[in-house]
């Protein structure tokens, strides 16, 4: 998937200043995202699973990357809608759902901030 390609650039991308621990950190911060994106989406949630609290862990990423744990799990998210909406005839709904958005209208809002298309716009490129 796309976000393991990504995963792998964000681990193995060296910067002054970040030790093997953070990157380790980092590496099961981003394999949680992957295993649970569907079904979580608090950003504790993640931060529990790295042993962090949400405070350092957003710290070391903001440090690292320039972002959070929060637009992680976002990027995971819409990546997945874009492969959902692109690759199968599932309804918008339905795709809302299997992400775990029990509120449809929220997703098609949500994805057309990040898009700026909504996803039946998007489908039809």
């Amino acid at each position: 998937m796309l976000f393991k390609h990504h995963q792998n650039f964000i681990v193995s991308k060296g910067q002054k200043g970040f030790t093997a621990p953070d990157e380790n950190t980092v590496k099961r911060l981003l394999d949680a995202i992957e295993r649970d994106f569907k079904d979580h989406k608090s950003v504790d949630y993640y931060a529990r699973q790295v042993n962090r609290t949400a405070k350092s862990l957003n710290r070391l990423l903001k440090r690292r990357y320039e972002t959070t744990i929060y637009e992680l799990v976002q990027l995971r998210v819409y990546r997945e809608a874009v492969y959902l909406l692109k690759e199968t005839s599932m309804p918008v709904k339905e795709i809302s759902y299997i992400l775990g958005m029990s509120d449809p209208p929220h997703f098609t809002r949500t994805f057309k901030k990040a898009a700026g298309l909504s996803p039946q716009e998007f489908r039809k490129l």
